[in-house]
């Protein structure tokens, strides 16, 4: 008995030696290498284990081959390293290259962000045909791409069956709470479209609920209030949501209270508020 767990862990110790020698040997020994064992390599290389010094290079270089063999971890992992700008040679044509093929894998979150560059064309070429077939991928397992789904089709001229189509999808990214859907569904009631019924109490309750974390639906807010329009007037409530949207990052809610506030005589808690981020802005 005792020769035989002697003659275990001999074995297991030679496989660990093994394991160890695959991942610390060059990537041009890596051609017969699974796609697993690639990409634990260059986890290796990066973050310097195997009592090697940290090489980015090295790393790169595994993962690509990794990706290519199908490890959607290495295309992960490349897509983030060239997204977060870890190095000098920062291209975000590299991101979505890697964010790519994690797609092609069948990675939600890649599928999302090639989605959104295709549709905003600020990291790659404008292509909304593009951006709808990452969307519709994504769809079944993110909210925010059914909304994205819906939204192209109502942008490109859409027909009956379009149109019922993306109503399908923002109630269903509606139910899982998608503010984005919120907000169109509000909109739409508002203004009688998309076929549904003219609401301004449904509407602006489904509003509401939107602006609980969406700036844009704080915004809007903000301009019924300001406008009278579907609200009644209150340019203190219309400053308050502003204040909302413009700590959430909105630049035109920034510009409304610029010019609501202006009077260093207003008092309004919003307006005082406003001076005082204002103010640590400028000191910082």
């Amino acid at each position: 008995m005792t020769n035989v767990l002697y003659c275990i862990l001999f074995g297991l110790i030679i496989y660990a030696g093994l394991q160890q020698s695959k991942r610390q040997a060059s990537p041009e020994t890596f051609a017969n290498a699974s796609a697993q064992d690639l990409f634990l390599a260059g986890e290796d290389a990066y973050f310097g284990r195997e009592h090697r010094p940290q090489n980015t290079g090295r790393a790169i270089a595994l993962w690509e081959l990794a990706a290519t063999k199908g490890s959607l971890q290495a295309a992960r992992s490349l897509a983030q390293l060239y997204e977060n700008k870890e190095l000098p040679e920062q291209s975000p044509g590299l991101a979505i290259h890697w964010y790519g093929r994690a797609a092609e894998l069948g990675d939600s979150r890649a599928q999302r962000y090639v989605g959104d560059a295709f549709y905003s064309g600020e990291v790659a070429p404008r292509d909304h045909t593009k951006a709808m077939k990452m969307f519709r991928r994504c769809a079944t397992k993110e909210a925010y791409c059914k909304t994205m789904w819906a939204s192209l089709l109502l942008d490109n001229a859409p027909d009956d069956a379009a149109q019922k189509k993306a109503l399908e999808l923002l109630h269903q990214a509606d139910d899982a709470g998608e503010s984005n859907a919120q907000r169109m569904l509000a909109m739409a009631q508002l203004e009688g479209s998309l076929g549904m019924s003219k609401n301004t109490e449904k509407g602006l309750d489904q509003l509401f609920r939107s602006g609980y974390r969406d700036a844009k639906s704080q915004y809007l807010i903000g301009q019924y209030y300001e406008q009278g329009k579907y609200l009644r007037r209150n340019d203190s409530e219309a400053k308050a949501w502003y204040l909302k949207a413009a700590q959430n990052g909105h630049h035109d809610a920034v510009t409304a209270l610029q010019k609501l506030c202006k009077s260093s005589a207003d008092k309004d808690a919003s307006c005082l508020t406003w001076r005082e981020v204002q103010a640590k802005l400028h000191t910082s």
